[in-house]
Formats: C-alpha cells, sequence, structure tokens
C-alpha cells in the first residue's frame, strides 16, 4: 500500500479556493483594483471627428491645386511643417505660431514653393495629419486688422493675421486625467476671471479698472501672488498666447491700455457656446447640492 503524499507545513488547515477566486485569479485583478474609465462626453467625439473630416477634405482639396511637385517631396515639407509646431509647442506651450513662421519653412526647402501656391496644400496636409495621426488640432487663429487711428495691437503681429496653434482632441474628461487638469492651473483662473470682466464691460476692459477689480479679489499689481507669482508678467504671458489681446490708446492723460479676449480664447471657448456660456457652465458646476437634511431644514423655515 502507498504511503500517502507528505502534508507541508501549515497546510492542515488550508482550504481549497472557491469557484470565485479561482475565476478572478485567473482573470487578473477585479474592478476595485482599477477603477473604469469614463465615457468620454460624445459631444467631444463628434468635435474630433468633424475637425479630422473637415481637414481630409481641405488636405484632398489642396492635394488637387498641386503641380509639379512629388509625393515624396511634399511629405518632406509636411515634416518640416509638424516639427516646427511641435518645437514650438515644446518651447512656448499655447502660443500661436504665425502663418509666416510656416511659409519660411516651406520656401527654405522648397524653392518653387511659392510658385506652386504650396503653402495652403502643406498645412492642410499638417492639419489632416496632426488630427488622424496624433490627436491634436492645428487650429488658424486670425486677428482681425485694426482701422488707421484707432488703438493698435501692441504686441508683434509682424506674421501677419494668420497664427496657428496645437490643442488636444482627447475629450476633455480623459484629458484630465491623463494630460493636464486645467481646472487647477492658476493661470487659467486668472483668464477666466478676465474674460468675465471683459465680458461685463461691454467686450473692452480697461487696464484701470481691471486691476481695480483684481486688487478686491486680493490680487495687487506690484505684488507676488501666492499662486500666480507675478500677476503682470501672467497677464503679458496671456496676452503673448493671444487669449487676451491688448490696445493702446492715446488720450490726453497719455497712454493707456484696454484688454480683449483674444482670438485663441474665443476660438478655444466656440465648441463650449462661446465665453458667456462657459462661464454659466462654471458656476453651474460649482453649484453645491444641499443634503437630504439640510433641504429639509430649509423647507422647515
Amino acid at each position: 500500500m502507498a504511503s500517502p503524499a507528505p502534508v507541508g507545513r501549515g497546510s492542515r488547515n488550508r482550504r481549497a479556493p472557491s469557484k470565485g477566486r479561482a475565476r478572478n485569479k485567473s482573470q487578473g485583478a477585479g474592478p476595485s483594483a482599477a477603477p473604469r474609465l469614463a465615457l468620454p462626453d460624445p459631444a467631444d467625439l463628434q468635435y474630433a471627428a468633424q475637425q479630422t473630416q473637415l481637414y481630409k477634405q481641405n488636405a484632398q482639396a489642396e492635394a488637387g491645386r498641386v503641380i509639379g511637385m512629388s509625393v515624396q517631396e511634399q511629405e518632406k515639407l509636411l515634416r518640416e511643417v509638424m516639427r516646427l509646431m511641435l518645437f514650438r509647442q515644446k518651447a512656448q506651450p499655447d502660443v500661436p505660431v504665425p502663418r509666416n513662421d510656416l511659409t519660411k519653412v516651406i520656401l527654405a526647402s522648397y524653392k518653387d514653393g511659392k510658385k506652386s501656391n504650396m503653402g495652403n496644400a502643406i498645412v492642410a496636409l499638417a492639419q489632416e495629419s496632426f488630427a488622424k495621426v496624433m490627436g491634436m488640432d492645428m487650429r488658424e487663429l486670425r486677428i482681425a486688422p485694426v482701422s488707421k487711428g484707432k488703438s493698435r495691437i501692441t504686441e508683434n503681429d509682424a506674421g501677419g493675421s494668420k497664427f496657428y496653434v496645437l490643442r488636444s482632441l482627447v475629450p476633455t474628461n480623459w484629458k484630465r486625467k491623463f494630460v493636464a487638469d486645467e481646472s487647477q492651473n492658476p493661470s487659467r483662473h486668472l483668464l477666466i476671471i478676465l474674460l468675465m470682466l471683459i465680458k461685463c464691460q461691454g467686450d473692452k476692459l480697461s487696464e484701470e479698472d481691471m486691476w481695480q477689480y483684481l486688487s478686491e479679489l486680493g490680487v495687487q499689481q506690484r505684488e507676488v501672488h501666492f499662486k500666480l507669482g507675478k500677476v503682470e508678467d501672467e497677464i503679458k504671458t496671456l496676452v503673448q498666447k493671444k487669449y487676451l489681446i491688448q490696445r493702446k490708446q492715446n488720450g490726453a492723460d497719455g497712454n493707456s491700455f484696454t484688454y480683449e479676449a483674444g482670438p485663441n480664447a474665443t476660438d478655444e471657448l466656440e465648441p463650449k457656446g462661446g465665453i458667456d456660456a462657459y462661464v454659466d457652465q462654471l458656476f453651474t458646476d460649482s453649484l453645491v447640492q444641499p443634503s437630504a437634511d439640510q433641504a429639509q431644514d430649509m423647507e422647515m423655515e
């Protein structure tokens, strides 16, 4: 008769795993170990699909106008333009790139670029590639010209009225989780406050009124803020990124400045219904719903 198999230490009271536990082990960690990722907003998905399709159509239309250039030459210019956009985004995040800078890259690599009207075609191809391959939106921004004798834009706009900026097409809730949560960005908070003030002042805010309102919020012009740092520098950065436009006014008391919503701000918030709708949504999201006990107390009162 064969002797029984030896029993290891501590195995007398060991129980066989249940079917449920065995199944969990074979299938990996359960839902408690890895929280489910929320579904993206359908509006975000629709916007990304629309932009990708629009850029595809534009690229096809522009490609039909290109004469005397091989596919290899087009791809080389496309890489140059995309490389410039990515390098600028890394060096100066959210600062729009003038169209002239893209044109210079194209003409430097292809001497007949001006003759064959390659600028529009390569930019259209870059917009399609960014959206389709990288999930990024290469948005075109325009700055309206200022009439002579009126206020003028103070930042350097030598590149002309067209600018391009890269934005993510990742759905908002995924972007907050995996890319960057703009709701935690102090500079973003300052921008929203300034856009609200500009709206309340008839789309134009004087520098004097701006600092007066900000001082009431504890933000002083020549003091270092514990979150924002030098606020004057932050506002200059918002102007550089074209979230704000700073205009110089010539008056009897000397030069003064006014601020307006810049093309980067209006274009970025357009899919959300514009600045007014975006601000309304911010207030709606910030409202705290009363608990059941608080609601009952309010009814009793």
